[in-house]
């Protein structure tokens, strides 16, 4: 027998801040996360995989999206961010109404930009707070999203820029002094 049969991989665990979740089973596709990363050039600097699985009888989408972002430092670093509607609580895995989006934060001198995929719901539908620094994004319809994101700082609650366009919300906020 070669070494690389009598090799065993050794399951995906990827840690979403909430300690580490073997995924292995879930995406049997995906060898590690390591190649995730070195096939991100190919496939243009973003890589997601989504699953729709069930739940106690419910729909649940459950995925994450691998990128590549540049650093002050000019190194890349792998930015790895889970999004859908599946979530460990203290009853177990459940499957929540609303999605939780991609979004991404991107911190400027004196102002903040949030992105966050949104697709299928109308810009009357997109609904956001401001507390200091915790922006609590939802919509209403029949697309349900919803997150609670966390700012580099605080900010103005109006907004400097407030577009959406093919599913896509940017959010431009200012920096409070």
């Amino acid at each position: 027998m070669s070494d690389k049969r009598k090799e065993k991989k050794s399951p995906l665990n990827i840690d979403f801040g909430i300690g580490k979740l073997n995924l292995g089973g879930l995406f049997n596709s995906i060898d590690s996360l390591v190649d995730l990363a070195q096939n991100l050039e190919d496939a243009g600097g973003e890589i997601k995989e989504q699953r729709e699985l069930k739940i106690n009888g419910r729909k649940g989408i459950f995925g994450f999206s691998v990128r590549n972002i540049v650093g002050k430092d000019g190194k890349k670093t792998p930015i790895v961010q889970p999004f859908g509607n599946i979530k460990k609580t203290g009853k177990g895995t459940v499957v929540k109404d609303a999605r939780e989006p991609i979004v991404d934060i991107f911190k400027m001198k004196n102002t903040v930009q949030i992105v966050a995929e949104l697709p299928g719901v109308l810009k009357s539908e997109i609904k956001y707070s401001i507390k200091k620094n915790i922006l609590t994004l939802s919509t209403t319809g029949s697309k349900k999203y919803s997150k609670e994101i966390v700012l580099p700082y605080p900010v103005s609650e109006k907004p400097i820029k407030n577009n959406y366009n093919a599913g896509i919300w940017e959010l431009e906020l200012k920096k409070k002094k």
